[in-house]
């Protein structure tokens, strides 16, 4: 298999992982949002929305819809992150994967490495690094 299938193999495969654990598709954007959450638990939503290329509204959204939902009746989220106000600062939300965030992410890195493995260890980091960096690249 030539190594651009295998990204685009690596990608579905986060996909419909991430489509399984939260029972409707998700964006590109929100899938960068929690990808990026993972590589950096307690990332500022500003530097998120940064570092996902996404503005602040889109972010609000994104995390609503991993989190634990809208501010309407009925939109219940994911559970997957979620934001709490700063300590040192009550002004800025610091976001950071939920227990079933980090199973969830247990399972891609799992997935993309081909044995099991936690969200702390260097593997885990290296293997969502690498997809990520193939979703930007392609």
């Amino acid at each position: 298999m030539s190594r651009h299938l295998k990204d685009i193999h690596t990608l579905l495969k986060i996909m419909d992982e991430l489509r399984q654990a939260t029972n409707e598709k998700v964006s590109a954007p929100a899938l960068y949002t929690f990808l990026q959450v993972a590589l950096e638990p307690g990332i500022s939503q500003q530097k998120l929305a940064e570092a996902v290329n996404i503005t602040m509204p889109s972010l609000t959204r994104n995390i609503q819809l991993l989190g634990k939902g809208g501010r309407t009746q009925g939109a219940g989220g994911h559970g997957l992150v979620e934001a709490i106000d700063d300590p040192t600062d009550a002004r800025r939300k610091l976001v950071f994967l939920t227990p079933a965030g980090r199973n969830l992410v247990s399972r891609l890195v799992s997935l993309l490495t081909g044995s099991p493995c936690t969200v702390e260890s260097p593997t885990a980091r290296q293997a969502l690094q690498a997809a990520y960096g193939q979703m930007h690249s392609n």
